[in-house]
């Protein structure tokens, strides 16, 4: 199928916790992988901590969880492997952070913990200085309107035109994006 899981047992020197998978760039990987992967018991205790304080200051669900992730480390997968992580992974005591896909992972998972938020981990293309490049992002409509989320940013408003989405992803099932 294209696709491992690497969890702790499997690789006794890992310092990670949690589980990934190493996903191919077709379709039906990509939804398997996503719907295994979101965990909203996996982030809920930073939800909780970080959330009445945030809501005090009239912030949403989502600036929480930009808050949240702001702080995670970039850390690129191996060269041989699209690495996508549960939240525990990404946030495992000695890795905190992740790329674009991970992060997205985790912020679509505090985010499922909100009633009023809708929100899907979308991937696609973004444009670079050095052209375009796999990327996976969370977009949604909260209190506020329409959002996309990608590690510790919110941008409201529309989906900014260097930004090509192919699929919107969630524990739900996965669509073509529009």
């Amino acid at each position: 199928m294209g696709r491992c899981i690497i969890d702790h047992a499997m690789l006794p020197l890992s310092p990670y916790a949690g589980r990934a998978l190493c996903v191919t760039g077709n379709e039906w990987d990509r939804c398997a992988a996503i719907q295994e992967l979101l965990a909203p018991a996996e982030v809920a205790h930073l939800f909780r901590r970080a959330t009445p304080a945030m809501v005090r200051r009239g912030w949403t669900s989502v600036n929480a969880v930009a808050q949240i992730t702001r702080n995670l480390a970039y850390i690129p997968d191996p060269p041989t492997c699209d690495l996508w992580g549960s939240p525990a992974y990404t946030l495992g005591r000695r890795r905190q952070g992740g790329d674009c896909d991970d992060i997205a992972i985790l912020g679509q998972s505090a985010l499922m913990l909100d009633p009023g938020t809708r929100s899907w981990v979308m991937t696609g293309l973004v444009q670079t200085l050095r052209g375009w490049a796999g990327h996976a992002w969370v977009e949604g409509c909260d209190r506020e309107g329409w959002f996309l989320l990608e590690h510790g940013h919110v941008q409201r408003g529309a989906r900014p035109g260097s930004y090509f989405a192919d699929l919107a992803l969630s524990a739900d099932g996965c669509a073509r994006a529009a």
